[in-house]
């Protein structure tokens, strides 16, 4: 079976443990044996007693170049046994981390898995129910905003169970149109939105290119809505922009939430951490925002909150301008 990243991280780990551990006990074993023969070194260079000083003692003369050669391979002897101690050590410390992973492994892998036959069967029932309803009517469009939001569940499903099965995960990065994309995203946004009676506008401009893979860049402007939405109190307002700004295409999210604190805005990008703020209508889990930095910054831009404070917060994604594609 394949290793996933996670495990060959573990075993790196464990034999990077088990190298200093081996190197402290064989430089504490060699520190040793070194006192040890400066001493017997010293014991041996010593003038010989008279004869009457040594008459009935008992005593033992040691070559000096002999004992040197025993202290060696002493030496050498401590320093493999120091390695072997140090390694097995060490893969004990490591073995339940190894085991965590894998059951962690295990559990995404097969839920994922179960996940793609409901959303297949969803998405042939959407399609059902899309023939039986006229297209220019307000269900078709309900209807096929709903079939955009299956494709993008069981996009990320399909990403889940790549990345667990240790394939490479590679998306196909395009010159993109962000706009209409934006677009999209904030009619699905507000869904969310109205549901907490909040209100969501939209400020966009001229057509914007980047170069992105159309998924990843609408799990983030989706993470960077709900993120608002969860921080945003009933009858407060969204804005969402998008503009080119020099070299650079900004897409940001602004709320009235009550704002982030200093800690929080340094580390609201992080995994796991979420906002200190007690009043949020929904609970977090703290990955949606990491996610939002870790798409950015793979296509060679940056997340950052712009501002914060009782007003409300602005988060923004810039990501480098691209040359519209040829007709």
């Amino acid at each position: 079976m394949t290793e996933s990243s996670a495990e060959l991280g573990a075993r790196r780990a464990a034999r990077r443990i088990a190298v200093r551990i081996s190197l402290a006990c064989g430089l504490a074993m060699i520190a040793v044996f070194a006192v040890g023969g400066l001493y017997l070194w010293y014991r041996t260079s010593r003038p010989a007693r008279s004869n009457a000083e040594s008459a009935g003692s008992f005593m033992i003369r040691l070559d000096p170049p002999d004992l040197i050669a025993g202290m060696i391979i002493l030496g050498i002897a401590g320093v493999l046994l120091a390695a072997a101690v140090g390694w097995l050590s060490a893969r004990s410390a490591i073995q339940p981390l190894e085991d965590s992973l894998a059951r962690q492994r295990q559990f995404v892998q097969d839920a994922s898995h179960e996940l793609r036959t409901p959303l297949a069967i969803l998405d042939a029932r959407v399609q059902l129910v899309q023939r039986l309803v006229e297209s220019p009517s307000e269900a078709g469009k309900a209807l096929t905003k709903v079939r955009h939001d299956t494709a993008s569940l069981t996009a990320v499903v399909e990403d889940l169970l790549l990345a667990v099965t240790a394939v490479e995960l590679t998306k196909t990065s395009e010159v993109l149109e962000i706009t209409a994309l934006v677009k999209e995203v904030a009619g699905s946004g507000s869904v969310l939105a109205e549901e907490q009676g909040i209100v969501l506008e939209l400020q966009t401009s001229q057509p914007v290119y980047v170069r992105i893979a159309e998924s990843s860049l609408r799990r983030a402007v989706l993470a960077l809505v709900e993120n608002a939405v969860a921080h945003t109190p009933v009858g407060g307002r969204i804005l969402i922009a998008v503009a080119a700004v020099a070299d650079h295409a900004q897409l940001s999210v602004s709320d009235t939430g009550a704002g982030l604190s200093t800690m929080d805005r340094e580390r609201v990008f992080e995994r796991f951490v979420r906002g200190s703020d007690a009043g949020s209508a929904r609970r977090g889990f703290g990955i949606g925002l990491a996610i939002v930095w870790e798409i950015a910054t793979a296509a060679g831009g940056s997340a950052e909150v712009v501002e914060s404070g009782p007003s409300g917060t602005t988060m923004r994604i810039s990501l480098p301008l691209s040359v519209p594609p040829g007709p």
